[in-house]
């Protein structure tokens, strides 16, 4: 009985916890507000450059 009241007071705790965490930095937000931008890629075999959005 006492190991299955344990069990369930840290999985409550575990989920309440996690509301708390981060899961992206204000370094990865600036990354992705780069969406479209315009670069180049070299294709050894077909001896080419091609333009991508990344």
């Amino acid at each position: 009985m006492k190991n299955s009241i344990k069990t369930v007071l840290i999985t409550g705790l575990f989920i309440f916890l996690q509301q708390f965490a981060n899961s992206q930095t204000n370094q990865n937000q600036q990354f992705l507000q780069k969406v479209g931008t315009l670069d180049s890629l070299y294709s050894n075999t077909l001896k080419e450059t091609r333009k991508i959005y990344v």
